[in-house]
C-alpha cells in the first residue's frame, strides 16, 4: 500500500500485504493485445508440438509390441523401418514447432517491454516537478531496468514455458485415458501430492518474491547517493554510517533473496518425486495387467512415455510461475509509478507567445510544497519589466530559489497568478512557458557528450561564430579549446570540469538559447570576483535586451541592478534600486555596510 510520508510519496511499501497478483496481470495482458497475432500462431505452434510429442509414444507402443511378437523370429524390417521413420518426423516436426513458437514468444515479451518502458520514461517527463523531487532516483532507476527486465522475463516464461507446458499436460491426460484407463488414473493420483506441495510453496514464495525487488531498488538508492555524494560522504567522515546502512540494506536483500531462490529451488526436487513416483506406480501397476494379460508390454513401455511427458509439464509450469510472479511482484511496482498523478491536460492552452518582451507580473502568489503544512511564499506581488535586470536577496530560506521555479513554470502556485507578457501562465502551455525561460542552476547538470552538444543543447540553428563568442566572453573558449579535440571532446572520457567551469558553460549554454527571460539562482557562487565581472559583461553583452533575473548574495552583482529584491519567510521585505535601498534603514544598507 502506497503511503506518504512528510516529504510527499513514498514507494516503501508493507511487503507481506498480499498484491494484486490478477490485477497486474489483466493489465499486463492488455498490454500483449496489439501482438494478437504473433500469439495466435504461438499457440498454434505450441498446440501443433504439443500434438506430435503426445502422439509418439502410440507408435513406440507399436513399435514395442511389433519387436515384442517377432521375438523368436524375423522383425518385419519395412514395418520396422515405416514407424521409425514415422518416429523421426514427429520429434523432428515437434521440436521445429517448439522452437518457432520460442521465438514468436520471445518477440512479442521483448515489444512489451520495450513499450512498457517506453511509457516508464514518457512518465517521467508528465510529472510535476514537485512529484519529481521526491523520487528517489535509484528506487525509479531499478523500476525502469530491473522491473520491467522481470516483466519481459515473466511474459516469456508464462508464454514461452507455460502455453506449451499446460497443452502437453492437457494432451498427456487426453493420451492416457485414451490408451488405457487404469494405468492413467494410478499416474494421474500418483502425482497429486507433489501438485499439492508445489501450489503450497507457491502460495508462500510471492511475497518474497515482491520484497526482494523492493530491496533491490533501496540497495540500488543507497549505492546511486553515496556516489552521487561522494565528496560529502568523504569530507564528513561518514564513510562508517554509510558503511552500516549498506549493510543493513544488503543484508535485508540476502535474507529476501534466500527465502526467493529457496522456495525456486525447492520445486525441482518435488518434481522429481513426482516423477519417480509415478514411474514406480505405472511399472508397478503396469506389471500387473501385464500378468493377467490385459494389457500388453508396448503399453507399459508408452506409458512410461506418457508419464514423462505428463509430469514434466509440472516442472516446466513451476519455473514459468516463478517468472510470473517475479513478473507480478515487478509490475506491481512499474504500474504503480505509472498511476501517479501527472500534470494538467493542456489542451486548449496557448503554444506560444504572441509577443516577447519578458514582461513578468506575480499577483498575490501563495505557495507551499506537497506535504507541508505552511506556505513558504505568501501573498507576493512582484512586477518585472521587460529587458531590466532584477537581482534578488535574502537569508537561507527565505523562498528565492522557489520564486524562480515558480517564474519558471515548475511550479503551479497555491493562490494567485502570475503572468508572462500579460498572459497567465495558467493558459500557456508548459512547452509556451520553457521558451520564454532559461534557467541556471547553482550546480548545472551536465549532460552525456561532448562540450558542443552541452553548450547547444536543444537550441537550433546556432552558429559556430556565435557559439564561440558566446563562450569567449564568459571565458571559456581558452579551456576548451585546450582540450584534445576542442569544442568535440566528450565530457567525462577522462575530461572532468570543476564547479566553477560548470557555472561558465551552464551560463554559455542560456547565453546561447536567447531566450527572453534568464534566471541565474546563485549561478555563479564558485566563481572568483573577475570571473564573475566577466559572465557580468558578457550577460550585459547577450542579453542586452533581455529581462535577467539573478540570485545572489554578493554586494557586487546586486549593486547593478535596475531593480533590487529583497526577500524575508517568502515575502518581498525590501524593493528599489541600489540607492534607494541604502536610503532606507534596511537589510540591504545592512549588507552593504558590512561589505565596506
Amino acid at each position: 500500500m502506497m503511503h506518504k510520508s512528510h516529504n510527499g510519496v513514498s514507494f516503501r511499501q508493507n511487503a507481506h500485504r498480499a498484491k494484486d497478483f490478477f490485477g497486474v496481470w489483466r493489465r499486463l495482458l492488455a498490454a500483449c493485445r496489439p501482438h494478437r497475432l504473433a500469439i495466435l500462431f504461438s499457440v498454434l505452434a505450441a498446440i501443433g508440438a504439443t500434438v506430435c510429442t503426445i502422439t509418439a509414444p502410440l507408435f513406440v507402443e507399436e513399435l514395442t509390441t511389433l519387436v515384442e511378437h517377432n521375438m523368436h523370429t524375423d522383425v518385419p524390417f519395412a514395418e520396422f523401418a515405416h514407424i521409425a521413420l514415422v518416429l523421426a518426423v514427429l520429434y523432428v516436426l515437434g521440436a521445429l514447432l517448439f522452437a518457432l513458437e520460442r521465438w514468436l514468444t520471445a518477440g512479442f515479451a521483448q515489444h512489451v517491454s520495450h513499450h512498457i518502458r517506453f511509457h516508464v520514461f514518457e512518465k517521467i517527463n508528465r510529472l510535476p516537478l514537485q512529484r519529481c523531487e521526491q523520487l528517489e532516483r535509484g528506487d525509479l532507476l531499478s523500476r525502469v531496468t530491473n522491473d520491467v527486465d522481470a516483466v519481459g522475463h515473466g511474459l516469456h516464461e508464462s508464454a514461452g514455458e507455460l502455453l506449451p507446458a499446460v497443452s502437453l499436460l492437457l494432451g498427456s491426460i487426453l493420451m492416457m485415458l485414451f490408451t488405457n484407463v487404469t494405468l492413467a488414473l494410478v499416474a494421474i493420483a500418483s502425482t497429486l501430492i507433489g501438485v499439492g506441495a508445489m501450489l503450497l510453496v507457491m502460495r508462500f514464495s510471492q511475497k518474497y518474491f515482491l520484497r526482494q525487488q523492493q530491496d533491490i531498488g533501496a540497495l540500488e538508492n543507497c549505492v546511486e547517493e553515496c556516489y552521487s555524494a561522494y565528496d560529502t560522504v568523504r569530507s564528513c567522515n561518514a564513510g562508517a554510517a554509510v558503511r552500516e546502512r549498506f549493510l543493513s540494506l544488503n543484508a535485508k536483500l540476502d535474507t529476501s533473496s534466500f527465502y526467493a531462490r529457496f522456495f525456486s529451488g525447492i520445486l525441482t526436487p518435488l518434481m522429481s518425486f513426482m516423477a519417480n513416483f509415478g514411474y514406480f506406480a505405472v511399472c508397478v501397476c503396469g506389471a500387473v495387467l501385464v500378468i493377467k494379460g490385459s494389457i500388453g508390454f508396448g503399453t507399459v513401455v508408452a506409458f512410461m512415455f506418457f508419464v514423462h511427458h505428463f509430469v514434466h509439464p509440472f516442472a516446466e509450469i513451476a519455473t514459468a510461475m516463478q517468472g510470473v510472479q517475479s513478473a507480478a511482484a515487478a509490475g506491481e511496482r512499474v504500474y504503480e509509478f505509472l498511476d501517479l498523478e501527472e500534470m494538467d491536460e493542456e489542451q486548449g492552452k496557448k503554444e506560444h507567445l504572441a509577443t516577447s518582451r519578458g514582461e513578468i507580473e506575480l499577483r498575490n502568489v501563495c505557495f507551499a510544497y506537497p506535504g507541508a503544512d505552511r506556505d513558504v511564499i505568501h501573498d507576493l506581488t512582484l512586477s518585472i519589466e521587460g529587458g531590466k535586470k532584477v537581482a534578488v536577496f535574502g537569508p537561507s530560506g527565505s523562498g528565492k530559489t522557489t520564486l524562480a521555479h515558480l517564474i519558471a513554470g515548475f511550479y503551479p502556485p497555491r493562490e494567485g497568478s502570475i503572468l508572462l507578457d500579460g498572459v497567465s501562465a495558467e493558459a500557456l502551455s508548459k512547452q509556451a512557458v520553457h521558451e520564454q525561460i532559461s534557467l541556471v542552476l547553482q550546480v548545472p547538470w551536465i549532460f552525456a557528450g561532448s562540450v558542443r552538444d552541452n553548450l547547444i543543447y536543444t537550441t537550433k540553428g546556432v552558429s559556430e561564430e556565435r557559439m564561440r563568442a558566446v563562450c569567449r566572453a564568459v571565458g571559456i573558449d581558452a579551456f576548451v579549446s585546450a582540450l584534445p579535440q576542442g569544442y568535440d571532446t566528450v565530457i567525462g572520457e577522462g575530461i572532468t570540469l570543476s564547479e566553477g567551469q560548470r557555472q561558465q558553460l551552464g551560463i554559455a549554454r542560456v547565453l546561447i538559447a536567447d531566450r527572453p527571460i534568464l534566471i541565474l539562482d546563485e549561478a555563479t557562487v564558485a566563481l572568483d570576483p573577475l570571473t564573475e565581472a566577466q559572465i557580468t559583461a558578457a550577460i550585459d553583452t547577450f542579453a542586452a535586451d533581455r529581462t535577467v533575473i539573478t540570485i545572489a548574495h554578493r554586494l557586487q552583482t546586486l549593486r547593478h541592478a535596475d531593480l533590487i529584491v529583497g526577500m524575508r519567510e517568502g515575502r518581498v521585505c525590501e524593493l528599489g534600486t541600489h540607492e534607494e535601498l541604502l536610503a532606507q534603514n534596511g537589510t540591504y544598507r545592512e549588507l552593504y555596510l558590512a561589505k565596506l
